[in-house]
This record gives C-alpha cells, structure tokens and sequence, in this order.
C-alpha cells in the first residue's frame, strides 16, 4: 500500500471551505481510501491511500493540474508520501463504523 497526503495552507477560510467543495464534486476512484485533516481554520490535510506507487502516481497525474490551480491561488502545498506499513485496525471495526461520522 502506498499513502500520499498534500498539506495545503489556504490563504483564508473561505478559500479553504470552496476548494474543499469543489474537489469534493471531483474524486477519481483510483484511490482506496482518502480522508482529509483539518488542521486549522485555513490548512488541511489531504490523505490518499494506494495500492501501490503505480497508482499513486497515475492518480497524482490526474489531479495535479488541480493542485496547479490551488497554488496559483495563492495556496502553499508540502507532499508527502511512502510505503505504508505496520497497518492495523480494530478487529471488530466494520466500515459502517468509519463512515457513520463523516460529514
């Protein structure tokens, strides 16, 4: 597996809430699992999860002329990515479970 996360600083608030609107409208479904952390009333988190680097970086292709955009914004972006290991979960965790919270 293969994680890939985008930490982006927005210049406001405002900015933040119609990025994160509009990239909500447009989600490949190459990636496994993808969850976002609010950091803080202008920065979040981005975090993607692969099977492996080949997707991650077909996926990265396809959404980087969106990544292009939020910085030409005025937007700074830090990636991060790598292998994932030592994963684990709850045994008895079920996916109603991780969705029942989502917004």
């Amino acid at each position: 597996m293969y994680m890939r996360g985008v930490r982006t600083t927005f210049t406001n608030d405002m900015m933040k809430h119609s990025v994160l609107a509009f990239m909500e409208q447009y989600t490949p479904g190459d990636r496994m699992i993808s969850f976002v952390v609010h950091i803080s009333e202008n920065q979040i988190l981005r975090v993607v999860l692969y099977a492996n680097k080949e997707e991650a970086d077909q996926g990265l292709a396809v959404v980087k002329p969106f990544l292009d955009k939020i910085k030409q914004m005025g937007a700074k972006q830090e990636m991060f990515e790598g292998e994932v290991t030592n994963y684990s979960m709850a045994g008895g965790l079920t996916l109603d479970q991780l969705t029942k919270h989502i917004n």
